[in-house]
């Protein structure tokens, strides 16, 4: 296995670079026969995506994305539930330079770091944004199954030129189903329970469309076992349960349309709250849920003008039920262990306001104004432990001094943006934009007596030339920032980590440039680039402040090549340089290499199979690790799909796989466990599905 496991990576390099520099006239010659091409259409269209995919996410316009500025990648929700791909999170791993630390909670494009309480990519559920405020994450977003997606968008790099505060390091905006009917269920190693169902009805005559798309899944404890902990435990099973539900309901009348969209995660104590190996039971110890009503009004005045006013609500609610801490004789004398129940709710208001205007040949402008206010509704605690000398107590409720966040916090953040696209002629087209933020923090009603006031300017500049029809080139500088969440300011009475108002935005510097090379069978993109962080936020001395910076420089490849009418092949590498600038050492947990490969074939009318590897390559350790290891070594997994369709009767389907074939051994680097932190091997399931 190990010398397979070699040949393969070996294999996934130099395919990728071959099929990277192929010629245009190699792979017409391959599909020149007129018949194939048509047999291919007509009985392949889930396999064979078209060459050009249009999106918004880059521009706030439809454009071709290949076209558009900034390294976009587009997900097909059919494609990915053919491959096996059961949740969002799995998907995201199929993007060039993108991992999924599921112990952090967060997705990590191209090598960025994550602190506790600070995630870096913008998340958007149906392009609303679902960040929190206070952590700048959304956790259940990663767990929505497949089942419900149409799409998934992604920015590799800064966005916050168009949507602000935590598009630092991309964007992610993920597009429910919402159309048809469909109904579908799924069963799988340990315990795995899966189903949805998506019914909708339309008007065309009367511009009259409705849906609602409901799915979940719930997985029981898995097999995975963890080594000794620095406070003695020798370790052993964990409880990983979790259950995760999604809904999402749409309306739209013409120009007027309504979403309502709410996503839940619960789960199991898993690894500890704070790195004590925690006492095994069934229960569900954290919840996270977030919910959003939104109101569009998005018209067109004329040929040349749109305008579009979005109005919404949206809350975000933690909830912990016992959560282990520490074991019994840790930070007290008494022979009980510390539980803590958190619990936080926040409510956000927003409104914007975008107006595209196209009346110019070659223009395109558009310029927007925004309105965001952040309210810490609720924040508490019961524990049974006093959160300031630690002695045991009846288990009761810490508010107040004693609570675990400043109360009563709320944040108003104006933000006003412009951007153009001029295409100069039919191959050169360039874009800029700009964006100013103005953010208020505090617990005043006047913003004049606002304790901290946070201002900043945002630019993008990108060229796209076109040389040909199969040869463009793109060059893009871009800015970003993330914002401080309430965790980072607002945080007492933690052993590990205190908030600090003073924290200042991070921000970032990003130059990239790209080649593309594109027929109707074949694609390839060859991209290289330089970030330069600043002030990134991390904790030192209990306390959240900001660092030095670092450095990221890297390299992503990717083709997709539809070889033969029944036969399609991708593949993606990527390679990240990262450097802490205050210690010249490598940024912690980040992997210099991830790569994939997948195969999709067709050999008969309603059978398919297919084939997905993954590497992703040793990571780093922290500076001054306890334990004096090694880099964490990488690791590689297989997965295997097939799909029988048409099953007695028309739209009744049949889906199973296995993941992680080989049963490779996958860990994610821990600062308490010396062993790190395993993840589940071998896992198979069955899918049966009907659409209606």
């Amino acid at each position: 296995m190990k010398y397979l496991k070699t040949i393969v990576r070996m294999i996934l390099m130099v395919c990728i670079f071959i099929f990277g520099s192929a010629s245009g006239g190699f792979c017409q010659d391959i599909f020149s026969d007129k018949e194939a091409e048509r047999a291919l259409d007509e009985e392949l269209r889930w396999l064979r995506t078209e060459a050009v995919v249009f999106t918004e996410i880059a521009t706030k316009t439809k454009v071709d994305a290949d076209l558009a500025p900034g390294m976009v990648t587009v997900l097909d929700g059919t494609y990915l539930e053919n491959m096996g791909t059961r949740t969002v999170g799995e998907a995201l791993t199929l993007v060039p330079g993108l991992d999924l630390m599921t112990t952090a909670g967060s997705a990590v494009i191209r090598g960025f770091p994550k602190v506790l309480g600070s995630g870096k990519v913008k998340i958007m559920l149906n392009h609303i944004p679902v960040n929190s405020a206070s952590e700048n994450e959304a956790l259940p977003i990663y767990f929505i199954p497949v089942g419900q997606i149409s799409r998934i968008e992604v920015i590799r790099g800064p966005g916050s030129a168009l949507y602000g505060k935590s598009a630092y390091s991309g964007v992610i905006n993920v597009i429910t189903q919402k159309k048809g009917n469909r109904i579908y269920g799924q069963y799988g190693s340990f315990d795995t329970c899966y189903g949805g169902f998506l019914t909708s009805y339309a008007n065309p005559e009367k511009n009259f469309h409705i849906s609602l798309n409901l799915a979940g899944w719930k997985k029981g404890r898995t097999d995975v076992e963890v080594g000794s902990d620095t406070f003695g435990s020798p370790g052993g099973p964990i409880n990983d349960a979790r259950k995760s539900p999604t809904g999402v309901f749409t309306a739209e009348y013409r120009d007027f349309s309504l979403l309502a969209q709410w996503t839940s995660t619960s789960w199991g104590d898993t690894y500890g709250t704070a790195g004590s190996y925690p006492e095994l039971n069934d229960r569900f110890t954290k919840k996270e849920r977030t919910w959003q009503a939104q109101a569009v009004w998005d018209s067109e005045l004329s040929e040349s003008l749109n305008l579009k006013l979005n109005l919404g609500v949206k809350e975000y609610l933690f909830e912990g039920d016992r959560m282990w801490i520490f074991p019994a004789g840790v930070m007290n004398s008494s022979g009980t262990e510390m539980l803590a129940s958190p619990y936080y709710d926040e409510r956000t208001l927003y409104g914007s306001l975008n107006v595209h205007w196209k009346g110019w040949k070659g223009h395109h402008l558009l310029a927007g104004v925004e309105y965001e206010r952040n309210s810490l509704t609720d924040a508490g605690q019961k524990l049974n432990y006093d959160p300031v000398t630690f002695e045991a107590v009846p288990y009761q409720n810490f508010t107040g001094e004693k609570n675990w966040l400043e109360e009563d916090k709320s944040r108003d953040i104006f933000g006003a943006l412009i951007q153009e696209q001029f295409e100069v002629t039919d191959w050169l087209t360039i874009n800029g934009a700009l964006r100013y933020d103005i953010y208020y923090d505090d617990d005043s009603d006047t913003y004049e007596n606002y304790d901290d006031t946070k201002d900043r300017f945002t630019p993008r500049l990108a060229t796209v030339f076109k040389a040909s029809d199969h040869h463009i080139f793109k060059l893009q500088y871009a800015e970003a920032f993330r914002s401080p969440g309430f965790f980072e300011m607002y945080s007492k009475n933690n052993p590990v980590a205190n908030g600090n108002p003073d924290v200042s935005f991070e921000v970032i510097r990003t130059y990239e440039m790209e080649y593309i090379f594109r027929t109707a069978p074949f694609v390839s993109r060859f991209t290289l680039f330089k970030s330069e962080l600043e002030d990134l936020i991390i904790t030192r001395n209990t306390q959240y402040t900001n660092s030095g910076g670092a450095e990221i420089k890297g390299a992503e490849i990717e083709f997709k090549w539809h070889i033969l009418p029944f036969l399609t092949a991708d593949s993606n590498l990527s390679y990240m340089d990262t450097k802490d600038n205050e210690t010249g050492d490598p940024l912690p947990v980040t992997s210099e290499w991830l790569g994939n490969i997948g195969l999709a074939c067709q050999p008969a009318k309603d059978w398919s199979l297919f084939l997905r590897y993954r590497h992703v390559g040793k990571r780093s350790r922290i500076k001054n690790d306890p334990f004096f290891r090694a880099s964490l070594k990488g690791y590689d997994t297989f997965d295997v799909t097939t799909r029988v369709e048409n099953i007695f009767t028309q739209g009744l389907d049949l889906l199973a796989g296995v993941k992680n074939l080989s049963d490779d051994d996958t860990r994610y680097p821990s600062r308490d466990y010396p062993e790190d932190i395993s993840q589940t091997g071998r896992e198979w399931w069955v899918q049966i599905s009907y659409e209606f």
